[in-house]
């Protein structure tokens, strides 16, 4: 039997659950998995990249697991959209001007 996981997408580390496909059943055999394989990424994952993913373990009467078949993990950025919320402008009135210093006052 052949044991390939999820591709998964995330913006941020994942915490993988145990998603994968089990092919390769003889016939109606499907309940002949004892142990579930455990998948998991091997190393640290918090950057964005690809990192892959890889599944080991499980066990299955009369049946042998094929655990080289791998998937992604694929880690993006986030968009963040920012909306401001129209508001009046305030308007002071009267408008002044600043004072000009007259010339040979030192001011």
């Amino acid at each position: 039997m052949t044991v390939t996981p999820e591709t998964r997408r995330s913006v941020r580390p994942a915490i993988l659950s145990s998603t994968y496909t089990i092919t390769g059943y003889i016939w109606r055999h499907r309940t002949a998995l004892t142990t579930p394989p455990v998948c998991s990424v091997s190393g640290a994952h918090a950057s964005t990249g690809v990192y892959t993913i890889g599944c080991a373990g499980g066990s299955a009467v009369n049946y042998g697991f094929d655990e080289i078949a791998t998937s992604a993990l694929v880690i993006g950025v986030a968009v963040l959209t920012v909306t401001p919320t129209p508001r009046p402008l305030a308007t002071v009135w009267p408008i002044r001007p600043s004072p000009t210093p007259s010339p040979g006052t030192g001011r």
